[in-house]
């Protein structure tokens, strides 16, 4: 028999995990973004962009750079699949936040702005 879900449960692990996740992450984030805007996000997603003879925006060329870092990180889950283990929990971790860095691209214009 499957659990019922509890709404209000889940909701509340779901704030609290991000709570946690968005703490350790807040030196880094003013490390690279300190000036309101990841560079090196943007400097890899025009590198990106240019191979595909695109233009692209800061925002447009963020993302990009973030899809680049995704790449690696789903290369960490494969090689572990492959491997007959568990990816880590940190790779895990790393994949939500970027996309948590996109959706707040696609919302503020940039990352961290």
């Amino acid at each position: 028999m499957s659990k019922e879900i509890d709404p209000q449960e889940l909701t509340d692990w779901y704030v609290n995990k991000a709570r946690q996740e968005i703490a350790p992450m807040m030196p880094k984030i003013l490390e690279y973004g300190g000036n309101g805007r990841a560079v090196d996000l943007i400097n890899i997603g025009r590198d990106l962009a240019h191979i595909a003879k695109r233009e692209v925006t800061d925002a447009e060329a963020a993302e990009l750079g973030i899809y680049f870092y995704v790449v690696g990180k789903l290369g960490r889950w494969s090689a572990a699949i492959a491997n007959g283990k568990d990816v880590s929990d940190d790779t895990l971790h790393d994949i939500a936040i970027y996309i948590k860095m996109v959706q707040r691209i696609r919302e503020k214009g940039g990352w961290p702005v």
